[in-house]
């Protein structure tokens, strides 16, 4: 009876069918066993390793539904490739029928089409320098000043020189300058002092480095040039002879006077002004004014005396000389540096 105990302790009530079989006879009592339904609950089924009902119905109608998924996947893979099987079609059938002639068009003009000629790159080059002749003024025993002028014909180059003013084997200025696009410029050698007299003096050029007006930096170069020097004005131009005034009873002194203006929009720390003086066409003597601080609005009459003896001069010529691509030529906003 004890083992009968133990073992029916281990069956829960969920788990344990009781089973009465109660049998009567007349005449003595008999027990006989009949079965009962158990009652079983599957929503409280509990697994050991943690497999609930829910993911076993899960699991069953996965299996009962494999074939419709896979043929799901096949119908979207069909359909898929028809798609693109569309799309390849579609642009191979518009190359085949149009695409075609314009690449034989295209091959047609390349093969037809040259290279650029050598006189394309010429033209494209920059043009060389027009120099002219050297002129040279003694304004003193011993004291010399010497003049060219080189034009620059091309529009879309600037250019940085390296030059020497020789005479013979013995040289007389050596130095650089740069020549804006489409300007003339007077080179000058001025005040010096030679224990020789200079016979023929020759010009020459040592380095040339050319300039691509840069379109992104400067735009219009035109523009950009006339904004920064078409603004500054010279006027009442006027020169007294050294004959015909009383600077100095020893020694011969002319002065040239005139009037200068900024009007531009431009600030100049120092800007050079190249005065030329000429009688009957002929240029005789040059001077070179240096202006600091010219400011914009900036007016002054100036005046200035030089030695030399002169007479006949009947034209006046000032010529600014202001190099607008070096930006040291323009004064500074407070800020960025000093102001000069």
């Amino acid at each position: 009876m004890d083992l009968l105990k133990n073992k029916h302790d281990h069956f829960t009530p969920e788990e344990l069918a009781i089973k009465k079989i109660v049998k009567k006879d007349v005449g003595k009592k008999e027990v006989e066993q009949k079965e009962v339904e158990p009652n079983i609950d599957l929503e409280r089924y509990k697994d050991q390793e943690g497999v609930t009902v829910k993911d076993l119905d899960r699991g069953f109608w996965l299996i009962k539904n494999r074939q419709n998924f896979i043929l799901a996947r096949n119908v979207f893979l069909a359909v898929l490739g028809v798609v693109f099987w569309g799309f390849f079609l579609s642009a191979f059938g518009a190359y085949f029928v149009f695409g075609m002639k314009q690449d034989s068009l295209i091959l047609n003009r390349i093969t037809q089409n040259s290279f650029p000629s050598h006189n394309y790159f010429v033209d494209a080059s920059p043009k060389n320098l027009e120099i002219g002749n050297v002129q040279i003024f003694e304004f003193l025993p011993g004291r010399y000043d010497f003049l060219t002028e080189v034009k620059n014909p091309n529009s879309n180059h600037w250019v940085e020189i390296e030059y020497t003013f020789t005479s013979g084997e013995k040289m007389i200025e050596n130095n650089k300058v740069t020549i804006l696009p489409g300007s003339n410029k007077y080179i000058l050698a001025l005040g010096k002092e030679l224990d020789w007299r200079p016979g023929e003096v020759d010009f020459k050029i040592s380095a040339v480095r050319w300039h691509r007006i840069d379109a992104h930096k400067y735009g219009n170069w035109n523009v950009f040039r006339g904004n920064r020097l078409d603004g500054i004005i010279i006027s009442d131009t006027d020169i007294s002879l050294s004959s015909e005034n009383s600077l100095s009873e020893k020694v011969d002194l002319n002065s040239v006077n005139f009037k200068v203006k900024n009007n531009t929009s431009f600030n100049y720390a120092e800007a050079d002004f190249v005065i030329l003086l000429s009688a009957n066409n002929r240029l005789v003597s040059v001077y070179r004014y240096v202006l600091n601080d010219f400011y914009s609005g900036f007016e002054k009459n100036v005046s200035i005396i030089f030695p030399g003896q002169l007479s006949g001069v009947d034209r006046i010529e000032i010529v600014p000389d202001i190099n607008i691509i070096n930006n040291n030529v323009f004064s500074k906003f407070k800020g960025e540096g000093s102001v000069k």
